[in-house]
């Protein structure tokens, strides 16, 4: 069995808890977006991914509702991932 350890460090940039009622029912929005620290830079500077495996510009923002006794969690991902490569506006070398 092959043992992998991957550490990801994470910058918290929005948190928002709101209590919200639709119809008179009461519940509990919660709002977290987390940015990866790794190849963090303006959408046209930093794309693709290294051979490291960090994705440029990796963002998870996840939605929690409670409501009673139950909560859900949705996740979202977005990064600047189009295929594997590493491009450099500074420089004429793209590697494909």
């Amino acid at each position: 069995m092959l043992a992998v350890s991957i550490t990801l460090t994470w910058v918290i940039t929005v948190v928002s808890v709101t209590d919200c009622s639709i119809k008179g029912r009461s519940f509990r929005y919660t709002l977290i977006s987390r940015r990866s620290c790794h190849r963090a830079g303006t959408r046209y500077n930093i794309r693709g991914i290294d051979t490291d495996g960090q994705i440029a510009n990796f963002v998870e923002t996840e939605q929690i509702v409670e409501y009673g006794n139950s909560r859900c969690s949705y996740v979202q991902v977005c990064n600047s991932v189009v295929d594997y490569f590493v491009f450099c506006p500074y420089s004429l070398l793209l590697v494909l």
